[in-house]
């Protein structure tokens, strides 16, 4: 009742009562006990610029992170996960991470493994078990409400553990499809076959159970052959194939002839014995620098719009921790800068030099975030449309949880995550006062709230996921407001006019600092663009303004 008061107060005097601005400012102060202008919002915010400004705030460095990949390799073909390890070790943008999904039990001469692999890679492959997976030839897993229901929650709990988002699976034996599959219709990663000789799909000769996986290659995101060497592609395979240079011939069985690829698929329908696998060459070995490109386009692409005018301690925590945190295989970074001169521009310079996705536009003056958000979503090439403020800490997983929950329903036309400063139920209450309570705060949340969204009227701008076609049926942000304020406001008005929806995901928390570029100007300026634009919305779509709904306390966890 407390808040909902408040929040009526707030309304009536922003909205209602014709005062003046300075008498405004001092009802908000003096009545609704907001903080003084000059005020951060928290000791957070005070620490984590003093950080940056050190050039600290997380790290020293432009972190990348990206997709991890999940090798499936029994114990016996680390030597094929190990020569993956040193394939991305080595590539230009290097997965995050690599992980081998234990297919049986480790021998016991075998579990040293790991320890191989961080001599010979600099890191640790960790090994992932999945209870109840069993790739015995023509296995296939059961459905959620069958009994491997709990080796999938198992597995999510592994995921939840060592921070695993974006994934891509490779699979080089038939008998392993179905199972990569399951993980990509329950976390949505990509799936990827090597059909080469040499791999796990070549001849193994009779005596051995037969599978035919044609109906689980339909259903891969990506196929990887070599050249020459007559693989057929089944006819219902739509998605990419990768074709790399081809290999050495694959040692001659004793007692049999060597025998052509499969020619009804291309794979071989019988898996090979354990002692054959170790003569195998190496799965992705020379071919990363082909499939890695294919595999981030396998994602639809993500332009992040970031406005900036001024404000170099915030510039550097935003992108910062969009470079850390950001795991979706394939996004670009846009951004206006509106006439910085306090070095922003040099910094953005060289942020453009050291990343590919990166791509800046300066303004000579300050053409407000309306104008300059557009001119961001006029260059975009993405899919999707994020507009980002540059006042904001994005977290771990933050744009692919988002971009899953507006293509969950085609009905939704923005989502946008809860954060711990805006106008609406998407402000929550926090506890943390540190970046990496921070951190905390975001992946317990992301757990105790994954996959939920409420419904929401409307959004504020600072962190929004959009389709790109979008903007083609209800017109980009309107720029008669200027500098700012309120076009958030419109362009909810115009979705909820068309029928579309507007979530707000439970499970994707933004720091955001609030008013980061408004700060530097008087509270009186502010108050006097926001009364204009208020105005100008009332006047435009013919309502009386009102503020949002906020959350009471007991109901942000």
């Amino acid at each position: 009742m407390h808040y909902k008061l408040i929040n009526w107060l707030a309304w009536v005097v922003q909205a209602w009562l014709p005062l003046p601005p300075a008498m405004k400012i001092w009802c908000k102060h003096k009545i609704l006990g907001q903080p003084a202008w000059s005020e951060d919002p928290s000791a957070l915010a005070r620490a984590m610029i003093r950080s940056a400004e050190a050039g600290s705030a997380l790290g020293d460095t432009e972190q990348e992170s990206s997709y991890d990949l999940i090798c499936f390799a029994d114990d016996h073909q680390a030597a094929a996960a190990l020569a993956l390890a040193g394939q991305f070790e080595s590539g230009p943008r290097k997965p995050h991470r690599i992980f081998r999904v234990l297919t049986q039990a480790p021998a016991e001469q075998d579990r040293r493994l790991p320890l191989l692999a961080a001599q010979a890679c600099g890191a640790e492959i960790p090994s992932l078990q999945w209870p109840g997976f069993n790739p015995t030839p023509g296995s296939e897993p059961q459905s959620e409400n069958g009994r491997n229901s709990g080796g999938l929650d198992h597995f999510q709990a592994l995921c939840d553990e060592h921070g695993i988002l974006e994934a891509f699976c490779y699979v080089d034996e038939p008998r392993w499809l179905p199972h990569a599959q399951e993980l990509r219709r329950r976390f949505h990663w990509t799936v990827g076959f090597d059909a080469r000789p040499g791999s796990g799909s070549s001849p193994a000769g009779p005596g051995h159970s037969e599978f035919t996986p044609l109906a689980s290659l339909h259903a891969c995101d990506l196929l990887i052959t070599a050249a020459g060497n007559g693989t057929h592609i089944p006819p219902d395979y739509r998605g990419p194939v990768v074709t790399l240079p081809e290999q050495p011939a694959p040692p001659t069985r004793e007692g049999s002839r060597e025998r052509a690829v499969a020619p009804a698929a291309g794979i071989d329908p019988y898996p090979r014995a354990p002692a054959e696998q170790s003569e195998r060459s190496p799965a992705l070995f020379g071919g990363f620098d082909r499939i890695e490109p294919v595999v981030r386009s396998l994602y639809r692409k993500a332009s992040i719009v970031m406005v900036t005018c001024n404000g170099l301690p915030l510039n550097r925590l935003a992108l910062r921790s969009i470079l850390k945190n950001t795991v979706w295989p394939n996004y670009e970074l846009i951004i206006i800068d509106n006439g910085s001169q306090d070095g922003t521009r040099e910094f953005l310079r060289g942020i453009e030099a050291r990343h590919s996705q990166v791509r800046v536009f300066h303004n000579p003056v300050n053409e407000g975030f309306a104008r300059g958000t557009n001119r961001g979503i006029r260059a975009a090439t993405g899919h999707y449309v994020v507009p980002l403020n540059n006042d904001t800490i994005v977290t771990r997983g933050w744009l692919g949880r988002l971009i899953r929950h507006l293509e969950s329903d085609s009905s939704i036309a923005m989502v946008g995550p809860v954060t711990n400063s805006t106008c609406n139920e998407a402000k929550i209450h926090t506890d943390y006062t540190t970046l990496a309570g921070l951190e905390r705060f975001a992946a317990e949340r992301a757990r105790k709230f994954r996959g939920q969204t409420i419904p929401v009227s409307m959004l504020a701008l600072f962190c929004v996921v959009m389709r790109r076609g979008l903007f083609d049926e209800v017109g980009f942000l309107d720029e008669r407001y200027e500098l700012g304020t309120f076009e958030d406001d419109d362009l909810a008005m115009q979705v909820r006019n068309r029928g579309y929806a507007i979530r707000c995901a439970e499970d994707v928390f933004v720091h955001h600092f609030g008013k980061g570029t408004f700060k530097q100007m008087s509270e009186r300026e502010y108050q006097q663009i926001f009364d204009a634009n208020r105005k100008r919305f009332e006047s435009k779509w013919k309502v009386r303004w009102y503020p949002q709904n906020i959350r009471t306390k007991s109901c942000s966890h």
